[in-house]
């Protein structure tokens, strides 16, 4: 996965906090002080063109790759359905379960072949395995997330 996983999500949990306490409270104002990184995570999603473009400076082909934006599980889901096969993430390596289920933040996952060179701004978080769908530590995961237009919508 290249970037980091989650942040947009806090910075949704925090804004959806805050606008229920004005509504409450409408005296009180928003305290989003220092919490500008993960209010920018959310508000201005930044589309990795760049990693497209170093990909293909380095001659690095993935064998599929995708915006995260809906959430990392959804997401791999998704190309597990197209490809036929599973994804095992390693809970540690992803960072957490939130940065499993978010959604927003515009990263990039991406299969190599074993034997490719992985750049640098991209980290590894799991592997592809023989069965389908998406496990964790090697437990099928069923749990609801990210956001899905069709069920969401």
């Amino acid at each position: 996965v290249s970037g980091d996983l989650g942040a947009a999500f806090l910075g949704l949990t925090l804004m959806e906090r805050e606008k229920q306490i004005f509504l409450e409270n409408p005296q009180i104002q928003p305290n989003l002080e220092n919490e500008d990184y993960i209010v920018g995570r959310l508000l201005r999603p930044e589309a990795r063109k760049d990693i497209i473009e170093l990909l293909e400076k380095l001659d690095i082909k993935p064998t599929s790759m995708m915006d995260i934006s809906d959430g990392l599980v959804l997401d791999a889901a998704r190309i597990c359905a197209a490809s036929g096969v599973g994804i095992d993430f390693d809970l540690a390596s992803v960072g957490s379960r939130i940065a499993l289920t978010g959604g927003e933040d515009h990263s990039l996952l991406a299969t190599f072949p074993l034997s490719a060179t992985i750049p640098p701004e991209f980290r590894v978080i799991g592997r592809v395995v023989p069965n389908s769908g998406v496990s964790v530590d090697g437990v099928p995961f069923t749990a609801k997330g990210g956001w899905d237009p069709l069920r969401d919508g």
